[in-house]
């Protein structure tokens, strides 16, 4: 019966450090977001399109060599980085929208 427990006080204990992790990687998540809101709006002040197609191109290839220095596969970091320029896209859309509305 102690070893169950020793186990599950292990596991309790790295669970809740992964909490730790996530709870981190949101907040970034946040600041990231709130940095592409800015990109947003200096790309509409200067007529910029909203995808730049090489600027993506160099952050997956440059995110997947970092990646890969860390250890990290390179399928998984494409993936990441994929939904995060997805993502930014979007909110650079929604914000053209919504600025586009209020004009």
């Amino acid at each position: 019966m102690k070893m169950k427990n020793n186990y599950q006080k292990k596991l309790k204990k790295l669970r809740s450090e992964i909490d730790q992790v996530d709870r981190a990687l949101l907040s970034i998540l946040k600041k990231r977001s709130a940095i592409v809101q800015k990109i947003a709006v200096l790309k509409i002040k200067n007529k910029l399109p909203i995808i730049q197609k090489s600027r993506n191109l160099e952050i997956q290839k440059n995110r997947r060599a970092q990646g890969e220095k860390l250890g990290l596969a390179p399928q998984y970091i494409n993936k990441l980085f994929q939904i995060l320029i997805r993502q930014s896209v979007q909110d650079q859309r929604n914000l053209v929208k919504k600025k586009s509305r209020t004009k």
